[in-house]
């Protein structure tokens, strides 16, 4: 693997989500964002890992469907721990907090 792989595995997996309605944040090249009316799905990209929040599991299922008809992927279920964070989500909220 040259040392522009990384960039060109980021662009091409930029495009992808831009393809299927999410945009970049302006704040974080990491994060993108994806809204429709009370609809808003987040997708944080580490490496070649990827976190994916929402509302709805509807909205979740769906952006996998399209990820996996691009990409070799899969689902690694629920997160509840990612790089130093810890994850829990209770009916009315997702809680993030910082691993010590």
């Amino acid at each position: 693997m040259g040392p522009g792989a990384p960039r060109c595995w980021y662009n091409r997996l930029a495009s992808a989500l831009e393809g299927i309605g999410f945009r970049a944040s302006a704040c974080d090249e990491s994060l993108f964002l994806m809204s429709e009316g009370e609809s808003l799905v987040l997708l944080l990209v580490y490496v070649d890992d990827i976190l994916l929040f929402s509302s709805s599991d509807k909205e979740i299922d769906g952006v996998q469907q399209k990820l996996t008809e691009q990409f070799k992927c899969k689902s690694l279920g629920e997160a509840s721990r990612w790089i130093h964070l810890h994850a829990g989500r209770w009916a009315c909220k997702l809680e993030v907090q910082e691993a010590v």
